[in-house]
């Protein structure tokens, strides 16, 4: 009888541990689980937010591009009116402007 007492005690020792051990690794996989759900949030915002701002980019390098334009134009008509050569550069100006000519100094050397 003392024997089986001692397997007794023995196995449920045994059992007790490796029921804490199971609890103890199950609470870490509920805890990683819930980080990689989090995780997985996160990528998904982050995701939405990079198209947002590739969007965004794509806008104002669109509205640069344009105001560029316009300053290139606006300063072209000053430097041409200033120094008097408008009617020759309004004629050429389609052709400056395509040879790559916006700079006023580039343009009055091929004048």
């Amino acid at each position: 009888k003392a024997w089986c007492d001692e397997q007794l005690k023995a196995n449920k020792l045994k059992r007790n541990k490796k029921t804490a051990e199971a609890n103890k690794l199950t609470a870490a996989i509920d805890g990683l689980s819930a980080d990689i759900a989090d995780m997985g949030a996160n990528i998904e915002r982050l995701a939405a937010e990079q198209q947002q701002l590739t969007a965004a980019m794509a806008e104002a390098t669109k509205i640069r591009e344009s105001e560029h334009a316009e300053n290139t134009e606006a300063v072209m008509d000053a430097f041409f009116k200033h120094h008097d050569i408008w009617p020759k550069a309004r004629k050429n100006y389609i052709f400056f402007n395509c040879m790559g000519l916006d700079d006023p100094a580039k343009v009055t050397n091929h004048l």
